[in-house]
């Protein structure tokens, strides 16, 4: 191993850069023509250290960067609210699994218009119209919309909208799943692991965030970007692998609760998965920091396809049931469902192809998009993909309640009862509650 400045040994490694910059360009969304050599020792030693950080911080890269967090959040907040239309329209009783006592796709939308018009103004006037920096316009927003959640934590918020007064326990709801998430207790609901998944699917909209922490305080403090390389993609790093941590956390947690060593395997599993995604960002965040060997790209490519092959059959397996296994090792199907047989096969398929959406640089459809273009659209796809998850991972859960209330066992049932999180199948599952702690 070796670092930047050892400029000498550079020369030696001989690595595949073009493969390497891509993975780079996926984890930061720089511009391939600002990272054009970004590799390349001859470049390196022709111009030194400092070019190489003022291409990777360009304006042109960090811009975009700033301004995707909002997008790829509203996004998925509309998409959480057709989500929730759909499993109203598809008659699935959804509210007992999550908790939810009053309708929520009013608060959602409610929540979601509400920052949409904050982003839109926002930028119009200080982007557009002013001619401001987009460090202004963005931190401007984020204050405003830190004071849209402190209103929304006020006891007078029902008289901004006194015709729908579920909307108080819809924020009580919410805040408390907030609360639950970052601090859990001894127990883990089912919302609490629905919501910190979708923040492992927004792994990319954290470094955003981090990217855009970094660009303000450059523009605050007058420091030169480049001289923030370190500290900034050390807090990239640091901000992608939170979502992560959140869910082993809750796993773990799960884990010191079951006290039968056959059910803390499948937890274990379970805290294997999300830690799986530490490897590809940390060895990302350790090549822009300049440490590297030659097999590099090779490690980042096989960790990443080894985090996406272990979630997507953890998808099929445990969270959708397509498939469960008893303890004698019996191979079975769910025998229910709740939305038509073929979409179950498109969902399957399609969730393969999502999960491997990070390969996408490398096909020639794609060769013509700008990075930011390109991880903008990866970071909505992967939103897209949550989305689609969260039906039918509802829908397993609501076939898993019922059938644990019904105290069905796995041969009477068919395939037909739900592993949550922990769980190989309802056979060696341990009962959770109506109020869903698992």
């Amino acid at each position: 191993m070796g670092t930047l400045h050892n400029l000498g040994a550079i020369n030696l490694l001989g690595m595949d850069t073009e493969l390497y910059q891509d993975h780079i360009l996926d984890w930061l969304g720089s511009s391939p023509d600002n990272l054009n050599g970004l590799f390349s020792s001859h470049r390196w030693l022709q111009e030194g250290v400092e070019p190489w950080k003022l291409k990777l911080w360009a304006r042109e890269s960090i811009e975009p960067a700033m301004g995707r967090a909002p997008i790829v959040v509203l996004v998925f907040v509309g998409l959480w609210y057709i989500n929730l239309v759909l499993l109203d329209h598809n008659k699935v009783n959804f509210a007992g699994v999550l908790g939810i006592k009053t309708p929520a796709s009013a608060f959602t939308m409610y929540c979601g218009v509400i920052m949409a018009i904050l982003y839109t103004v926002t930028m119009l006037l200080f982007v557009q119209m002013a001619g401001s920096t987009i460090e202004l316009a963005i931190t401007f927003f984020y204050g405003m919309l830190v004071i849209f959640i402190m209103t929304l934590a006020q006891p007078g918020f029902a008289g901004l909208a006194p015709a729908e007064a579920h909307l108080v326990e819809n924020r009580n709801t919410f805040f408390r799943l907030c609360r639950n998430v970052i601090w859990p207790g001894q127990t883990i609901a089912f919302a609490e692991i629905v919501f910190a998944d979708a923040l492992t699917s927004m792994s990319k909209v954290f470094k955003d965030a981090a990217i855009t922490i970094i660009a303000v305080y450059s523009n605050v403090s007058q420091t030169p970007i480049t001289d923030l390389h370190e500290e900034g993609m050390l807090l990239v790093a640091v901000l992608a692998s939170v979502p992560f941590l959140i869910r082993v956390r809750q796993c773990w947690v799960q884990f010191e609760g079951q006290h039968d060593p056959l059910l803390k395997v499948p937890i274990f599993l379970n805290v294997v998965k999300y830690m799986s995604a530490f490897p590809p960002i940390w060895l990302a965040a350790a090549a822009t920091l300049g440490y590297y060997n030659r097999n590099m790209p090779l490690y980042i490519m096989l960790t990443t396809a080894v985090n996406s092959t272990y979630s997507f059959v953890w998808d099929i397996v445990m969270d959708w049931g397509f498939i469960s296994f008893s303890k004698t090792g019996k191979c079975g199907t769910r025998q229910r469902f709740f939305y038509p047989l073929v979409t179950y096969l498109f969902v399957g398929v399609s969730n393969l192809v999502l999960r491997f959406a990070w390969a996408a640089n490398k096909l020639a459809f794609f060769s013509g998009m700008d990075a930011a273009s390109l991880v903008l659209c990866l970071e909505l796809v992967e939103v897209f993909r949550r989305s689609v998850w969260n039906m039918y991972r509802i829908e397993w859960e609501i076939i898993s309640v019922e059938a644990r209330g019904r105290n069905v066992s796995k041969e009477d049932l068919g395939a037909d009862s739900s592993p949550s999180e922990g769980d190989l199948s309802p056979a060696i599952r341990s009962g959770s509650s109506a109020s869903l702690r698992v």
